[in-house]
């Protein structure tokens, strides 16, 4: 559940961060990073790490309302 709630905050960090950044579908974006614990030892990752390593990252977000 840990995890679920780091995953949750840093999905948000990330839509409102785009948000304001006014990407575009598509687009390139500057590489960030962080420290997962997931419950053992720190580890560094980053985004673009995580897309070398031919994971796939998608970023959606939307407004019901």
């Amino acid at each position: 559940m840990k995890t679920m709630k780091k995953m949750f905050a840093l999905l948000t960090l990330m839509a409102v961060s785009a948000v304001f950044a006014g990407y575009e579908q598509w687009d390139i974006v500057e590489d960030f990073s962080w420290q997962d614990s997931d419950g053992g030892a720190p580890v560094q990752r980053s985004l673009h790490d995580l897309v070398d390593q031919g994971k796939v990252v998608l970023l959606t977000w939307g407004y019901n309302g």
